[in-house]
């Protein structure tokens, strides 16, 4: 797990000497080198912090944790759906809740990613999504238990789930290769028993992957 620490140094030591009681393989880094980063750790004192971790998000999947003396910007970092908030004066505690967090996250729920629904950043559980359509200038995201109407384009969240194990089986269908059950000429039945059909360009990378 690759983590970036940018906070005071009176909270550095604290926070290793908890991650490293807990976590394994847990790599620093001084600066951000690429999207494979897992936690970003920031000090909010103002709003240049906050625009940092702006800039973070749009590069980067990596989950958010805050590290507040205050509740002052707290409307403004909801936003970004941070995994949790430490507080200052609470940070033992606090420590132990967000080592929670990421072991739950470690045992099962695997990758989250974010996705904007209308105001709203929604965070979805990798594994939980069966397949993703096309529609109109949307896309759906099914899950096992839901369906989910974002704003964006196939191509983009392609990028996303690619690299997750995510096949395109048609211009408007992205299916999660876990979730197939059978493949026959011109169709793929999912473990739901949702039907997608093959496009024709899409057969060989399928036989490929």
């Amino acid at each position: 797990m690759k983590v970036i620490l940018e906070c005071s140094h009176q909270y550095i030591n604290t926070i290793k000497r908890k991650l490293n009681a807990h976590l394994e393989q847990i790599t620093y880094l001084d600066s951000f080198t690429g999207n494979d980063l897992s936690l970003f750790i920031k000090e909010v004192k103002n709003l240049e912090d906050i625009e940092n971790i702006k800039n973070i998000k749009s590069i980067s999947n990596a989950n958010i944790v805050c590290l507040i003396d205050s509740g002052l910007f707290m409307f403004e970092l909801l936003e970004f759906n941070p995994l949790a908030f430490i507080r200052s004066a609470n940070i033992n505690a606090d420590l132990d809740e967000l080592i929670n967090r990421i072991e739950y996250l470690n045992k099962g729920l695997g990758v989250m990613l974010e996705f904007q629904c209308g105001y709203q950043t929604v965070r979805m559980n990798v594994k939980n999504i069966t397949y993703v359509e096309s529609y109109a200038h949307y896309l759906l995201i099914h899950t096992l238990n839901s369906t989910v109407k974002v704003r964006e384009k196939i191509s983009v969240a392609l990028q996303k789930l690619e690299p997750l194990g995510f096949i395109q089986v048609h211009r408007s269908y992205v299916i999660n290769h876990d979730r197939i059950k059978k493949i026959d000429t011109d169709n793929i039945t999912l473990s739901d028993e949702t039907i997608i059909p093959i496009g024709k360009k899409y057969k060989q990378a399928l036989k490929n992957h």
